[in-house]
């Protein structure tokens, strides 16, 4: 997919890891936009063209009734097109995973996911589409170099995956800041209810606090008592070992598993009996990758350190699994007296009630995928619950006890 711009990705790659260890040094900042854009607007303009020669194909089997023969043809071309579109659409989109990956080195993760999903629902927001022939592109650009020249990291928004609301993104502190940038001097009706998305959004961040965001009648944010704990060396390496066997397998605590696979006859089957599972969760993170779901997670752009290793990730020559045991995550949220119960499928799935009361507790799927996505650790997981509802609990009893 990306071989005939390997350069381009060597320097992306050079680029990041560049921000990364100096993220101040903003004239490196405005070069990696520039170079992302140009990448993604020829992506977008070979979509194009791709798609006026399948349209037309479909046009003359739908007009021109041809031949047995040459339907054939026209359907076999045009299959090929469809999939030679959908080829550009996964590169624009890997472009957008190192867009993600400024925001990442910048903004906090957790308010990134804010910016991710609709204020009205809990439905990731639509993307905004082609950035290519945008009207007020060029003002976008001229507002992130004024940026730059005035010491404030910003990010056209229109490289990211993770970032749906405004134009340009200021990044000069953990929570994002939303501009929008018009080139007309009228706001008509999408453009109004763009500015109170945002405003909505500014305001949580600058209060922590939320009614009605997303639907919820009261929304709050609290940072974790515990520093956060993660695997990122040791999956990376499982990904090294792999180079060497054909098959790397870590496993940094109890029930947790890193599978890298260069080897595409490794018995996957023999893989799991190498495992001490009874009821295990699989993250193929390849099929993430490939069905453009990472969002809103830390980008692998960033997690995988090896350009190599990632260059042979986004081509599918290396496979990532990230396996939890079930039984022994949720052995990490036992309390006495409650009981435990795992969902599939559900938005919390790992829930806890209490016996004989009304009290319910749960563990969302969004933050147990940072388990698969972003390699932290289960243990820390549980023990951070654990510690939110000691701190509930408390503060409820006080408020009971209270004359």
């Amino acid at each position: 997919m990306l071989g005939y711009r390997r350069k381009s990705f060597a320097r992306a790659v050079e680029l990041l890891r560049a921000l990364t260890t100096k993220p101040d040094d903003l004239k490196t900042l405005v070069e990696f936009e520039l170079l992302l854009l140009r990448e993604i607007v020829r992506a977008e303009d070979h979509i194009r063209r791709l798609k006026r020669q399948a349209n037309e194909a479909r046009r003359i089997l739908r007009t021109q009734r041809p031949e047995k023969q040459s339907a054939r043809e026209l359907k076999r071309r045009g299959a090929l097109l469809r999939a030679r579109i959908e080829g550009y659409r996964q590169l624009a989109y890997v472009w957008r995973c190192f867009g993600d990956g400024i925001a990442f080195t910048y903004l906090d993760k957790h308010a990134i996911k804010h910016a991710y999903y609709s204020t009205r629902t809990v439905l990731p927001k639509q993307d905004a589409g082609f950035v290519s022939g945008k009207e007020g592109l060029a003002a976008e650009i001229l507002v992130v170099e004024d940026a730059a020249a005035s010491g404030v990291p910003s990010i056209l928004t229109d490289l990211t995956n993770s970032i749906r609301y405004g134009d340009v993104c200021l990044l000069g502190g953990s929570d994002p800041v939303f501009i929008e940038v018009k080139a007309g001097g009228r706001l008509g009706e999408r453009g109004q209810k763009q500015l109170e998305e945002i405003k909505a959004l500014h305001g949580f961040y600058q209060t922590d606090a939320a009614k009605g965001l997303r639907g919820f009648p009261e929304l709050r944010r609290q940072a974790t008592e515990l520093p956060e704990v993660g695997y990122v060396p040791e999956m990376n390496r499982c990904i090294q070992e792999a180079t060497v066997t054909g098959v790397g397998i870590v496993n940094p605590e109890d029930g947790l598993y890193y599978v890298a696979i260069y080897d595409d006859h490794a018995p996957i089957a023999d893989l799991f009996k190498q495992m001490k599972l009874s009821r295990p969760m699989v993250y193929t993170l390849n099929s993430a990758k490939s069905g453009r779901s990472w969002a809103p997670y830390t980008p692998f752009t960033l997690t995988i350190e090896s350009a190599e290793h990632l260059y042979d990730f986004i081509h599918g020559e290396l496979f990532i699994m990230v396996i939890v045991d079930i039984p022994v995550l949720c052995k990490g949220m036992e309390r006495p007296g409650y009981d435990i119960s795992w969902v599939e499928g559900e938005d919390y799935p790992l829930k806890l009630k209490g016996v004989g009361t009304e009290d319910f507790w749960g563990v969302s799927q969004h933050l147990l995928n940072r388990i698969g996505f972003e390699f932290v650790s289960p243990r820390w997981i549980t023990d951070c619950q654990q510690r939110m509802i000691d701190r509930v609990t408390q503060e409820i009893d006080m408020e009971e006890t209270r004359p």
